[in-house]
């Protein structure tokens, strides 16, 4: 008698679990998003080990989103689902990669910082992930001025073995780095590597070119400043800019 009790209450139990899912999909589908939001939290609340709750919290999240457009409360679930998700790398990376992005949207510099980092502790991360997360905390560094500790991040990202466009990308932003320190030597160290590259992206290729092109017409270097602004005149985003650097060299 016992035994039946005991799998009559797992039937019910798991009857219930499958009523809050079953009531919560009909609600989202029916775009009747709070009550929808509602009976997801109450499945969160009252079914600690459900097989669907990942659907959940990616529906509470939705709803917070694009429905409330509360994007802090949409950071406070995806804590939430860090804490959850700990013991499995492979859902932790995904919340963490949004975790970061919304800290850093909303100039949360401190959380966004934060999130990068834990994001690079998770074992098994991709090296595009590694290098999404240097990139960020780089320009999280840089943002404030720190520069040395936004070169080191760079640096890091260069060490991995990197597509073309990250890796273009990071030497944009590393000679960036320098130039902004006065480091002008490495600044342009690094401009040369990043517009000789056969498969960099053009536009990024095109930025390094002009910024060459500052730092040798700031060395006083004016043939070779105006050799690099007329190699871009017609691929350079803002033509008049270039149009005005090429006149005023040209009159020197």
């Amino acid at each position: 008698m016992m035994l039946n009790l005991t799998v009559l209450s797992g039937c019910s139990e798991q009857k219930a679990e499958d009523s809050y899912l079953d009531e919560a999909r009909v609600a989202f589908a029916n775009k009747e998003f709070l009550e929808a939001e509602k009976l997801y939290e109450r499945y969160l609340r009252q079914v600690p080990e459900g097989d669907d709750r990942l659907e959940a919290w990616e529906r509470v999240v939705y709803i917070a989103i694009n429905i409330r457009r509360d994007e802090g409360l949409a950071a406070d679930i995806y804590e939430a689902m860090a804490l959850e998700y700990g013991d499995r790398p492979a859902q932790l990376q995904d919340i963490m990669m949004r975790l970061a992005d919304i800290y850093e949207v909303n100039f949360r510099w401190q959380r966004a910082y934060s999130a990068w980092q834990r994001l690079l502790m998770i074992p098994g991360l991709s090296l595009e992930r590694q290098a999404a997360a240097h990139l960020h905390l780089a320009k999280i560094y840089q943002s404030n001025s720190d520069y040395p500790n936004a070169i080191r991040h760079l640096e890091d990202c260069l060490a991995l073995e990197l597509p073309a466009p990250v890796k273009a990308e990071a030497l944009y932003r590393l000679s960036m780095a320098y130039a902004d320190q006065g480091e002008t030597a490495l600044a342009e160290e690094k401009l040369l590597e990043l517009t000789t590259m056969q498969d960099a992206p053009n536009n990024i290729q095109v930025q390094g070119l002009f910024m060459l092109g500052d730092l040798m017409e700031e060395q006083g270097k004016f043939k070779e400043a105006l050799e690099l602004f007329k190699s871009i005149e017609n691929t350079y985003p803002n033509a008049q800019a270039v149009e005005v650097r090429i006149n005023s060299l040209e009159s020197r």
